[in-house]
């Protein structure tokens, strides 16, 4: 038999367990812990609908389609992870983040960072009640700043009268390819020139700015003349300067499906589509892995202008066939993505059958589509891209 001092001593104890479990999981008051109310995965994707508990900004302009784990300790300090919400980034921790409770319950905080990949930003947030505000500021990418380039005119090919074998081409699209079909379909049957001009009617210059945004003086809509540009809206692309030549450019999806439907007005006339989109593109790895870490293109001096000589078209041996292009920078898309931009374009066409005969009838039956792809899968070199001016 237990002693009554025995069993005394194993009450007491055994109180003081629990008590000690009530203050862990508990404040005076009765409520959760910190940790309980504020950890959690924070996300503002489409695919959430009503769920979406994330209101996140960057460079002062609402971003979309990210998720934000927040873990908080009893102690008032926070680990934060941002997924995928810097440019050319997949994961950015910001670790013992020290949290001040304000008046209405909630959890401020703020600071600096820099990322593993050198990317220096503020920033400051609220955390309560189900809800993480989140505001990121001040970012500044490393690497080079390409800032705003303009695109190059485009005007009809002009024999050079000193060199007769040399052509003065000013466009804006770039080509190049070591394949004869693929050069015609361009060149020859006006592909490269009708592009050129679809894109002129739209874009006049392209700005990669400081905080690794993307954006594009575009045409109005009801536009007439040349002067009616608006401003692309922020946070539509981003862009990561690996070194002085390659970029990754990294669409943001939602952002963009979010602009072509006017906005989050109207989240249940939209879910069919949205879903049906964000579903494509995590079901095919490429796609996935484009709007995640991005597109990889290469961005240099152009090296194919008159005073260099220009660029022989393969597969012509013709003199008229050396062209001198015009422009300061091209930029394209790297050689080792275009297989899978091909297979890619094979994929949306299974997805939207209708789509090679659009493309088709916007460059006016020039080519066929699927002919023109099967041309560039089986090119050794195919760049695509756009010349443009410093």
């Amino acid at each position: 038999m237990i002693h009554t001092d025995m069993k005394l001593h194993i009450y007491k104890g055994m109180f003081a367990v629990c008590m000690a479990c009530m203050f862990v999981a508990c404040d005076e008051s009765g409520e959760m812990s910190v940790a309980e109310e504020l950890t959690a995965v924070y996300s503002n994707k489409l695919s959430d609908g009503s769920r979406k508990n994330l209101d996140l900004s960057y460079s002062g302009s609402e971003l979309l389609g990210k998720e934000v784990r927040f873990e908080a300790d009893d102690r008032g300090n926070a680990d934060i992870l941002l997924s995928f919400v810097l440019p050319h980034e997949e994961e950015v921790a910001i670790e013992a983040v020290k949290l001040q409770r304000s008046d209405d319950g909630r959890y401020s905080f703020e600071g600096n960072a820099v990322s593993a990949a050198g990317t220096m930003f503020d920033y400051r947030g609220m955390a309560g009640g189900g809800l993480l505000e989140l505001s990121l500021d001040n970012v500044s990418v490393p690497g080079t700043e390409p800032g705003m380039l303009s695109l190059v005119p485009f005007a009809e090919p002009v024999q050079d009268g000193d060199a007769p074998d040399l052509w003065h081409c000013s466009r804006l699209l770039y080509v190049r390819s070591d394949d004869a079909d693929v050069n015609r379909m361009f060149e020859d049957e006006g592909v490269a020139a009708v592009l050129s001009n679809m894109l002129h009617s739209v874009l006049r210059d392209v700005d990669f700015a400081r905080d690794g945004n993307v954006t594009a003086s575009f045409r109005h809509r009801n536009a007439v003349g040349g002067s009616d540009y608006g401003k692309s809206p922020q946070n539509m692309a981003f862009y990561f300067m690996a070194d002085d030549t390659t970029v990754y450019v990294t669409p943001q999806v939602d952002m963009i499906v979010s602009a072509m439907a006017g906005g989050n007005a109207a989240p249940k006339a939209l879910s069919i589509d949205i879903n049906a989109i964000l579903s494509a593109i995590t079901a095919y790895g490429q796609l996935n892995k484009w709007t995640t870490t991005g597109v990889k293109f290469v961005l240099k001096d152009n090296p194919y202008g008159a005073a260099g000589g220009g660029m022989l078209l393969a597969g012509d041996d013709s003199p008229q066939r050396r062209m001198g292009f015009e422009g300061d920078k091209i930029i394209y898309v790297d050689n080792y993505e275009i297989a899978a931009l091909v297979a890619t374009a094979n994929y949306l066409f299974t997805l939207f059958p209708e789509l090679p005969a659009q493309i088709e009838s916007s460059l006016g039956g020039l080519v066929d589509v699927e002919s023109l792809l099967a041309a560039i899968g089986k090119a050794n070199v195919f760049e695509i891209g756009l010349f443009l001016n410093k």
